[in-house]
């Protein structure tokens, strides 16, 4: 029986989503774009949009939770910094790029100027 192809899907994020996404990922400084990308597109494979909101939540629960318990460590804070940090890393890593601009060349096409001249007296006539 054949294997079916694969299926493409695109999914329009805003930067926050895509944000929190990574920060449910393992990814951490010094992370090049490449590795943002991959770290969000393995989350969203793993877990789906839904379930990687649904982890950042309960990370966030559990910060403030923490912060209750452990009020010298400062868990929202960390918190805090790293969705900063991640923020900065999908700017970086999905930042949109510049529509690309056709170059013009500005002149005649070549058959315009070989028109009426005979081709083979124009290439191989010896300059004078």
């Amino acid at each position: 029986m054949p294997q079916p192809a694969p299926v493409k899907l695109t999914v329009q994020l805003d930067r926050q989503t895509l944000a929190q996404i990574l920060f449910i990922t393992d990814t951490f400084d010094r992370a090049t774009t490449y590795q943002v990308r991959l770290a969000v597109r393995e989350a969203l494979a793993e877990h789906g949009v839904r379930g990687c909101r649904r982890r950042y939540q309960l990370a966030e629960r559990d910060a403030r939770q923490l912060d209750e318990i452990e009020p010298e460590v400062r868990h929202r804070q960390h918190h805090s910094q790293r969705l900063l940090w991640c923020l900065d890393q999908v700017e970086r890593a999905f930042r949109s790029r510049a529509p690309r601009r056709r170059r013009t060349v500005e002149g005649k096409p070549l058959i315009e100027v070989l028109q009426g001249e005979p081709l083979i007296n124009t290439l191989f006539t010896a300059p004078d």
